[in-house]
């Protein structure tokens, strides 16, 4: 069985309050960054071991591990719309996401195979939608906080190393995940390291979110397949995925 809590996300909090204190003295951009990313870090640490402990439904648990994502909407307000070239950020979010989906190719092989073990652990359809729903809510915030939040707040004053705090950030948050011992491999870590720069410059090129979330889906996308594979073996009992 997995443990609820890590080390690392220990290890994590201590960094993250010791940035805190020394940013809050020199950069209030960074401060703000470190601060609502202490949230992320949180939920992501303590909202699994709140779900074993506390049972309420499985929706209201995604919703609470996820809503972290979203806090900055509620103080911040980088209003880009006039300048938002939507129709170039879907042409080149489609690009990125379709390039990089490909381009692991060896993961994709296993992923589609039969011995993808994954696969094989049966998922009801009630189950199986609220996953994928729970998984487009946290992509989309996902979205909100690292390129839309991060790259705005410290543009003015990091310019293009704005990008990369943002992806830096978007990958240890995948590196603290619960499951990322189970799902992530170091080349995992070095395809959502690129994902992130690429997005970032996507969306400071054009100012859409549009983009950048069709290119999360579709880099996602064998993530969406296993789902609903395990749907299609629901007559069976049992979740790997699935211990609480």
């Amino acid at each position: 069985m997995q443990p609820y809590i890590f080390k690392k996300q220990i290890v994590t909090l201590g960094i993250v309050t010791t940035l805190l204190l020394i940013t809050r003295n020199f950069s209030e951009s960074l401060f703000h960054v470190f601060l609502f990313y202490t949230f992320i870090v949180i939920s992501v640490t303590f909202v699994p071991r709140l779900r074993k402990n506390v049972k309420y439904p499985m929706i209201l648990h995604h919703l609470l591990y996820g809503f972290a994502f979203y806090f900055p909407l509620f103080f911040f307000d980088f209003n880009h719309s006039d300048s938002a070239n939507v129709i170039a950020s879907l042409i080149v979010g489609l690009f990125i996401g379709t390039t990089l989906y490909l381009s692991k190719i060896k993961e994709l092989k296993y992923t589609y195979s039969s011995s993808n073990i994954k696969a094989k652990s049966p998922m009801e359809i009630k189950e199986s939608a609220v996953e994928i729903s729970a998984n487009l809510f946290q992509l989309v915030g996902e979205e909100v906080f690292f390129r839309y939040f991060i790259i705005n707040i410290l543009w003015d004053d990091f310019s293009y190393f704005a990008i990369g705090i943002s992806a830096l950030l978007f990958v240890h948050t995948h590196f603290i995940n619960r499951w990322a011992n189970k799902v992530f491999t170091g080349i995992s870590y070095v395809y959502h390291g690129i994902l992130g720069i690429a997005l970032g410059f996507l969306y400071i090129t054009t100012r859409s979110l549009l983009g950048c979330i069709l290119a999360h889906m579709i880099f996602n996308f064998s993530g969406y397949y296993v789902m609903v594979k395990r749907t299609a073996l629901s007559f069976r009992k049992g979740n790997l995925f699935d211990d609480y």
